[in-house]
């Protein structure tokens, strides 16, 4: 992998880490050239990779800083104007419908006391299951709440997929990995759909940290995750085990031919929740695999109650 794109994705994984907080400056060219033994013209195009993929604002005259992609509470103005703008609509066509104002008043009041179900919010991840398994999780954080989390994938909002289009109509929330914030927040400007995006992150949870300690370093293994994540595995591995990391072979959730050759010499494939299919099509036996496990965290649960919590009040006791 070039230089420039190792180092894009070790900042990128601070940022969605927040190890680099949203709003931190980033060290000037010049300091991080110095500090990596690399030259200029490389840290230059790793952080014009960050700015093309939005993980980073570039301040004219004062440096790179780290944007904000957890969406804050104060969102009410633009809340409000799309509340007036659906309390407009409806009385105009009440008046059509030929209703006076008392009429639609007592109607409207009728209609508040009979309301319930769930408050819709979309999750929004790079594909189905991912996506199904952490909206099932949120679900069931906030059920209590009368809040209920629905699953999307990435490609169903830049596909413009009818049903989602739709439920976009019932929902404002949208929620996502703030990896993917930068991509979901274009989607939705290009298709001119109002949305506040929430960035959740997400930590390897201690049963896997404990698996990871517990691999014997003279072994075989191999990763296979999708490229984005293929850094921050390789950490996992230095960080967590005894293992040279420069033996661990590295496939993608495409080359599953290679992985079916080299199956017969690992003993262990270490994988992410996101390649799960590719490693049943393989037929990587169950004592052969490591699934890294991710919980979402809390800082982002406290963060998503403190966004929504309008929303859990207006729903009817």
């Amino acid at each position: 992998m070039p230089i420039y794109l190792q180092i894009f994705h070790q900042l990128r994984h601070l940022i969605i880490s927040r190890r680099l907080p949203e709003g931190s400056q980033l060290p000037s060219v010049r300091q991080l050239s110095k500090q990596l033994g690399v030259n200029a013209g490389t840290v230059v195009q790793a952080y014009r990779e960050l700015r093309t993929q939005g993980f980073v604002d570039a301040q004219q005259g004062r440096g790179n800083y780290v944007r904000r992609l957890s969406a804050p509470a104060e969102d009410f103005a633009l809340r409000q104007a799309l509340l007036d703008d659906a309390l407009a609509k409806a009385l105009e066509r009440s008046r059509a419908l030929g209703f006076d104002i008392a009429t639609v008043r007592q109607h409207f009041n009728m209609f508040l006391a009979t309301q319930g179900g769930p408050i819709p919010v979309l999750f929004l991840s790079i594909n189905r299951p991912h996506a199904e398994k952490y909206a099932a999780v949120l679900s069931k954080h906030f059920a209590e709440s009368g809040i209920e989390v629905l699953p999307y994938t990435l490609d169903d909002l830049e596909r413009k997929k009818p049903d989602l289009l739709r439920a976009f109509e019932r929902a404002y929330y949208a929620i996502s990995f703030v990896t993917f914030v930068p991509r979901v927040q274009k989607a939705l400007l290009d298709q001119g759909i109002p949305s506040t995006v929430l960035g959740i992150t997400a930590e390897i949870t201690q049963s896997t940290l404990e698996g990871l300690h517990d691999l014997p370093p003279y072994k075989r293994y191999a990763i296979v995750t999708e490229e984005r994540n293929i850094n921050s595995f390789l950490g996992y591995v230095r960080q967590h085990t005894a293992i040279d990391y420069k033996t661990v072979r590295l496939f993608l959730p495409g080359q599953t031919d290679l992985l079916k050759r080299a199956l017969p010499d690992l003993d262990t494939v270490i994988y992410s929740f996101g390649v799960r299919e590719a490693i049943e099509q393989c037929r990587v036996p169950k004592a052969k695999q490591l699934e890294l496990e991710f919980n979402i965290t809390m800082d982002s649960l406290r963060h998503l109650r403190k966004v929504l919590e309008p929303m859990m009040s207006a729903v009817p006791v």
